[in-house]
């Protein structure tokens, strides 16, 4: 059975983008499952975290995984606090 072209895996890459705000804890859980996202060669992934701390928090956790991960994961700082930014 053949696949769908949309599902073929040439070239598909989806980027999980996570918003976080000092919740140091579940950022960390999130990132480390992420690791154990099964693809089955159908797509690639990349994760990108904006941290929306007046000080940028969630840049050690970020940086701790993302030396070991499998993915890349990238970080930005926002520090003006809102979603809109």
């Amino acid at each position: 059975m053949s696949k769908p072209a949309s599902l073929s895996g040439a070239g598909m890459n989806i980027c999980v983008c996570v918003c976080t705000y000092r919740r140091h804890g579940l950022l960390q859980r999130l990132l480390t499952d992420l690791q154990k996202q099964a693809t089955d060669g159908l797509f690639a992934y990349s994760v990108v975290v904006v941290d929306n701390d007046a000080v940028p928090s969630a840049r050690p956790i970020v940086e701790e995984i993302s030396e070991k991960a499998s993915v890349n994961i990238g970080y930005f700082h926002e520090p003006r606090r809102n979603i809109s930014y």
